[in-house]
């Protein structure tokens, strides 16, 4: 590789780490003064090993955030720096293409984007699921602030059907349980525990319909186990895991046809659509700003630089968030609603890359 290339890229990587560990490091500090009391109130592991797990699960779910900020920035300074300091003339007059200079923070800015990819498909699913974990113990510290999800409903092997409030998945317990034999016997239960072989039901009223129609209670039982409660493993993870909690391999094997016909095929669709285009915006990130910042100025207007770019980053990120919410309540359509604005977004970066000479 030559030198010119090598130089690029350590200027490069050094301010991506040095800008991601800022935002990194200003965002846990301000989180944990936020969340304080209840890091105190853990137990088990020490504490700071848990705040060291959380923060390092928080900082998977933030990645496809902080890293295209990171490389904006990186990308700017470096482009700005070399033609304050007359480099980039060097380079040109030596017949380097602008194309060829950017090469090496294409290839870089491909390099996250292959990160935001094995993060979304590896870590952030696991990371999700210990951060869901760690928000119940903290929603049951603090029981009065602990909001009430929608009743939930799971077909089970044998057909039959569970409906559930809630599940707490630090000890694979479901709460308020009713579970649907027939239309003729129902039993109710508060707490429904997996973690064992067998089931285990706690507070069971058994209700079955009389001879004049009406549901009655025939029988309370303390606690006992509940053999014929069947799970289906496949659809207890499908009903309890949001899309935006599942890898991106296990979301393309149950993707849905390009027809929808409901709102959760839709959701299904419109995260996935998310999940594969949002790592391009580190490619975005070093088209965008390169063609105004490569220009010969004097006195180059790098506030104007440095706030419109930012501006720009932080409005599409906010526009395909909120294309994503129409998408997933099928007001529009999740391929056009998740991929035209990357469409368009691509047609216009292309261009302004095909134009530099």
């Amino acid at each position: 590789m030559k030198i010119w290339k090598r130089y690029l890229i350590k200027e490069q990587l050094t301010l991506i780490l040095f800008f991601f560990l800022t935002f990194l490091s200003l965002y846990t500090i301000i989180d944990y003064a936020t969340h304080v009391e209840y890091f105190r109130n853990l137990s088990g592991l020490a504490k700071w090993e848990w705040v060291g797990i959380y923060y390092l699960c928080d900082f998977s779910r933030r990645l496809s955030i902080l890293l295209p900020f990171a490389i904006l920035l990186a990308t700017i300074r470096t482009l700005t720096k070399m033609n304050q300091q007359g480099e980039l003339i060097v380079l040109l007059i030596s017949g380097i293409t602008k194309r060829a200079i950017l090469t090496p923070l294409l290839l870089i800015g491909m390099t996250g984007a292959a990160l935001l990819y094995a993060n979304a498909e590896f870590f952030l699913p696991k990371a999700l699921h210990t951060l869901q974990i760690f928000q119940e113990q903290r929603a049951s510290q603090n029981k009065s602030n602990k909001g009430k999800p929608h009743v939930r409903h799971l077909i089970l092997q044998d057909e039959t059907s569970l409906l559930f409030q809630d599940y707490i998945r630090s000890t694979q317990t479901f709460e308020d349980v009713y579970w649907i034999r027939s239309i003729d016997e129902v039993w109710r239960m508060d707490r429904l525990s997996i973690e064992t072989p067998h089931p285990k039901a706690y507070q069971l009223e058994l209700l079955v319909r009389s001879s004049d129609g009406k549901m009655r209670i025939q029988e309370k039982i303390e606690s006992q186990y509940a053999p014929k409660i069947a799970f289906n493993k496949k659809r207890l993870f499908e009903t309890i895991t949001a899309p935006e909690e599942r890898s991106i391999s296990d979301l393309w094997d149950h993707l849905p046809s390009l027809t929808i016909t409901d709102e959760k095929q839709a959701h299904l669709l419109s995260v996935f659509l998310y999940k594969i285009l949002l790592p391009t915006l580190c490619l975005f990130t070093v088209l965008f700003p390169s063609p105004t910042v490569m220009r010969f100025s004097r006195q180059p207007p790098l506030f104007l630089i440095y706030s419109f770019s930012l501006f720009a980053l932080v409005a599409f990120i906010l526009l395909i968030n909120a294309m994503l919410l129409l998408g997933k309540q099928q007001v529009l359509s999740p391929i056009f609603a998740i991929g035209s604005p990357f469409f368009i977004a691509s047609l216009f970066f292309l261009w302004n890359f095909r134009r530099l000479r």
